[in-house]
């Protein structure tokens, strides 16, 4: 494979943690908030979704990176867990939601 082949391909796999840390978030969020997916508010009005990919690397040490979505609280892990936890005001909801990536 050339070097050029090779970046592109490393930049095609960056770009698919990316999405798939984003997409984990706003399906664990929708789920604690027992919506469509659809229904939420945009991701990156809440949090960059470039910290989530950077936060989802291949870091050793334990680095977590807590926001709110949608009255949720939102843990991501660094090894790709997603902890999500509906406001009080949801009582017949999930307790928590939690995405093992």
């Amino acid at each position: 494979m050339e070097p050029t082949q090779e970046l592109t391909a490393e930049k095609a796999g960056d770009g698919r943690r990316r999405e798939r840390a984003s997409e984990n978030v706003i399906d664990a969020v929708a789920a604690a908030r027992d919506v469509d997916p659809l229904e939420l508010e945009p991701l990156y009005s809440v949090v960059d979704p470039d910290a989530l990919f950077r936060q989802s690397g291949e870091s050793s040490a334990a680095v977590t990176l807590h926001f709110t979505m949608e009255g949720c609280e939102v843990v991501v892990h660094n090894d790709g867990e997603v902890l999500v936890v509906p406001p009080l005001e949801l009582e017949d909801g999930p307790a928590a939601v939690v995405v093992q990536d």
